[in-house]
């Protein structure tokens, strides 16, 4: 009886190890994935003020929000 009660304990305890790992990788995988979007934000605001100061023509803003907005819907690499 005691030693099925220790093999019960260790399996659960592995499966929390297993648990705990699997958050972490997520919660470091949604991080990632911000913080990637939020560069793409910071790329857009850029190249707003870049048009609106008149650096950049009409054609070029919407080349490049397009090159962006590609940017953003592939999947991330890694």
């Amino acid at each position: 009886m005691a030693e099925t009660e220790g093999v019960r304990i260790s399996f659960f305890m592995i499966l929390l190890i297993v648990l705990i790992l699997v958050a972490a990788i997520s919660a470091v995988a949604i991080y990632a994935r911000q913080r990637s979007i939020g560069s793409l934000g910071t790329a857009e605001k850029k190249l707003d003020d870049r048009f609106a100061k008149g650096e950049i023509s009409a054609e070029e803003y919407r080349q490049r929000l397009q090159e962006l907005d590609s940017r953003r819907k592939r999947p991330p690499e890694g």
